[in-house]
């Protein structure tokens, strides 16, 4: 990973994809193949995420929509675009990706073999679609000045539109479901999987139904700063701002008045306080986020929202469905 950003130029490589150095961007693994199974990769006749597969087999046209291909870490996102440079660097040509439309667009029908395959009516329209978390974005109306949506799920990810592709440590730049514009997105990639391993490591596990009510009342009773003791959550390695995968998670700080409703509550304040770190620093890019939505599971969590509400300032509020 860091031998290819390397080549290409960090700066540069995040300034064409929005996308900080990091294990997730599929074009390090595509730098893999030319360097460990470069017969493989020049035989692909395609290359395709998710999308352009299920288009495929839909329509007999694999067909990538701009949100799609964006998380590859070669789409150029202000040109909307595969980049080229990044491409030559690759040695991959143009044709063996995928055409890449704005979401929304009629990318063809479903024929024959497919209807019979799945049961959709065949001439059924196909239409270009965005990622999961934009889309959840677009679903809470954050396609606006001044909107957080928070998707308080198995990662945490906290986005805000801009108008312009505004790159920084602090997030991915992603672009919108719609095309105009873009999210940046401030990403912690253990939230509620710190949470439920937690639980399930030390408090019994998630089998008992009122073991989240305990601890959220526990929780609740334990002052702010948890008496001195402090998390690091990240369990699985960290992305903003550091955007390193060999970090890990720990406790500090630890003393034998510390209860499960302290670790809880410690727990809870740093992935908090992550979440608030980072919309900081989008405020001196010049956003400004004035209000959240919160989705994903742990928006159920009237203690952890109020949390990010008090450390943020911004006031939040739970959307009709909390599932991202």
């Amino acid at each position: 990973v860091d031998r290819f950003a390397a080549e290409i130029g960090r700066e540069r490589l995040h300034a064409i994809t929005g996308k900080p150095t990091d294990v997730t961007p599929v074009v390090y693994r595509l730098k893999w193949l030319r360097e460990n199974e470069p017969k493989r990769l020049d035989e692909a006749k395609k290359i395709l995420d998710v999308h352009g597969y299920l288009t495929l087999k839909l329509t007999g046209t694999p067909s990538a929509s701009w949100t799609s291909a964006d998380p590859f870490g070669l789409f150029d996102i202000s040109r909307k675009a595969w980049s080229q440079p990044i491409l030559d660097h690759l040695g991959i040509k143009p044709s063996q990706l995928p055409n890449a439309v704005r979401s929304g667009t009629r990318v063809g029908t479903v024929h024959a073999a497919a209807a019979a395959a799945t049961g959709l009516a065949e001439g059924t329209p196909v239409i270009a679609a965005g990622g999961d978390g934009q889309c959840a974005g677009l679903g809470v109306n954050a396609m606006r000045d001044g909107v957080v949506y928070l998707n308080l799920g198995t990662a945490i990810i906290a986005g805000i539109w801009s108008r312009e592709p505004v790159v920084g440590a602090f997030w991915r730049t992603m672009i919108s479901p719609t095309g105009d514009g873009y999210f940046l997105e401030a990403v912690q990639r253990a939230g509620v999987y710190f949470v439920n391993w937690f639980v399930d490591t030390f408090a019994g596990g998630r089998s008992d139904p009122a073991i989240f009510d305990r601890l959220e009342g526990e929780a609740a009773a334990v002052p702010i700063g948890s008496d001195g003791l402090l998390a690091g959550t990240t369990l699985v390695g960290c992305m903003d701002p550091h955007w390193d995968p060999s970090a890990r998670a720990s406790f500090i700080g630890m003393h034998p008045s510390h209860t499960l409703g302290h670790f809880y509550r410690a727990g809870l304040e740093a992935m908090t306080l992550q979440t608030a770190r980072a919309l900081e620093e989008m405020r001196s890019h010049g956003l400004s986020p004035a209000q959240m939505v919160a989705i994903g599971g742990g928006a159920n969590s009237k203690l952890w929202t109020k949390m990010i509400a008090d450390a943020t300032g911004i006031s939040i509020h739970k959307g009709h469905n909390a599932e991202a």
